[in-house]
């Protein structure tokens, strides 16, 4: 799912590269249509006795395309036609580098009121090779300037940089069909030619060998549409291995998470538990000086130092305690037997012998 998912949201992002040139074009054509100037004097094209004017018209002209194109890179090859035989149109800006020719009709993507789109088809510039969309509208006038026709590529190779990565990597057929459901680009006639009508989008692609593709497909919003055919075998190749990459990544996230567990187990739960154990070694153990584990963390060491100290301590008060106590036993006794004097002694042993004989008893 996040193959196809993936896929077909390069396909979309490729519709609407093409629908952003196709807009392009189109606003720029509107611009060439509504320039005044142009369309006041062009009928002095036609004129043998308005030199003059046809001269300045055409470097007014030639200057105010260099302008659109400089200014709009996804534009190229403004040229102006003059279509009174169609198969060898001429060419009014001379200084256009378009070959004398329009597109087929076998080339056409979409009607847009005035306006045809055409391809992609390779550019009808003599000083390069590139496949392009272009656009041709009539120039509004009266008389011969209904035969002027103003033709628009697509900027230098600005197609070739929307294609779909999986064109590249799954040796994938990228099919470009028009508002008539007829294939007007093929990037490999050896699987479907240009001008052939394809059956109802599916899932799945037989060709007449027999061989077998996934089918992919995108409608633009003006009803032309592009399919992607990847071969089986190199879109299931192609699954495999993100699975398994993504399995081989998963792994290594694991490993990662299991790394970092256990430097945090090292660097915090086991010193907390080292010192944990410690410290009821100094408080079980009556061994004073009794040495403990060292942890090699300043501030746990400061505190078993802190805590051995305060052990010590406590020890050292209790023995003083306890010799306090014996002290101020021997003086009560010493107090006790102060009080008792001989005197006090041969008066009690004299009572005792009278109180003895009054009662006869000589034991």
């Amino acid at each position: 799912d996040k193959v196809d998912t993936s896929i077909q949201q390069e396909l979309s992002q490729f519709v609407n590269g093409m629908y952003s040139l196709m807009e392009n074009m189109q606003s720029m054509s509107q611009q060439l249509i509504a320039d005044g100037t142009i369309g006041q004097n062009l009928h002095s094209y036609f004129e043998p006795e308005m030199a003059v004017q046809k001269l300045q018209l055409l470097k007014y002209l030639n200057r105010q395309i260099a302008i659109y194109e400089s200014s709009n890179p996804n534009i190229a090859n403004i040229t102006y036609f003059y279509v009174e035989n169609p198969d060898l149109p001429d060419k009014i800006n001379q200084s256009a580098l378009t070959r004398r020719k329009m597109p087929d009709e076998n080339m056409v993507l979409s009607h847009q009121n005035e306006m045809i789109y055409y391809g992609p088809h390779k550019t009808y510039s003599f000083v390069s090779d590139y496949s392009v969309i272009s656009l041709v509208r009539q120039f509004e006038g009266k008389g011969d300037l209904n035969n002027i026709y103003i033709y628009i590529e697509s900027g230098y190779r600005k197609l070739e940089k929307l294609l779909p990565q999986s064109v590249k990597t799954m040796d994938a057929t990228i099919l470009v069909i028009s508002d008539s459901n007829r294939v007007v680009y093929s990037s490999n006639e050896g699987i479907v030619k240009t001008g052939s009508s394809l059956p109802d989008d599916g899932a799945a692609f037989k060709t007449e060998s027999g061989d077998k593709y996934v089918s992919f497909s995108q409608l633009s919003e003006r009803d032309w549409s592009v399919r992607l055919l990847i071969p089986n075998k190199k879109y299931y190749d192609y699954t495999y291995t993100l699975a398994v990459n993504y399995a081989i990544i998963m792994l290594i996230a694991a490993a990662f998470f299991i790394l970092v567990q256990y430097i945090m187990w090292k660097s915090v739960y086991r010193p907390f538990k080292t010192f944990d154990n410690n410290l009821k070694k100094i408080i079980n153990d009556e061994n004073v000086q009794l040495q403990v584990r060292n942890m090699d963390v300043e501030e746990f060491e400061e505190s078993f130092i802190y805590f051995r100290n305060l052990k010590n301590r406590i020890i050292e008060l209790l023995d003083k305690v306890q010799q306090e106590e014996l002290k101020r036993n021997e003086l009560q006794i010493k107090q006790l037997l102060s009080k008792i004097n001989p005197h006090f002694i041969c008066n009690t042993l004299d009572t005792l012998k009278w109180y003895a004989n009054e009662r006869q008893e000589h034991e």
